[in-house]
């Protein structure tokens, strides 16, 4: 009876041992490389935050403009008509 079960601790220590060298081998390794990926993905993140860009408009005459060119004309009209209307001096 003991010589059974300590055949079978024998067999299970291999297949313990083997799987250890399959699966678990750089486990570490493999946890400080997912760590800094994080990092560098927050990191992308962050930058990402800060070019906030505009990809919608309404336009004057109440069109939504979505392709960049379009964006851009709608900004360039409205400031067009904005400082080339008449102001009125102070004196």
């Amino acid at each position: 009876m003991m010589f059974q079960v300590s055949q079978k601790l024998k067999l299970l220590k291999t297949k313990l041992k083997s799987l250890n060298k399959q699966d678990y081998f750089d486990i570490e390794w493999n946890y400080f490389q997912c760590k800094k990926d994080l990092q560098d993905l927050q990191q992308a993140l962050k930058v990402h935050k800060h070019r906030k860009r505009v990809t919608e408009i309404k336009g004057h005459d109440d069109k939504i403009c979505s392709t960049p060119i379009d964006i851009a004309d709608a900004f360039i009209s409205y400031y067009k008509k904005l400082l080339g209307t008449n102001v009125i001096k102070r004196t």
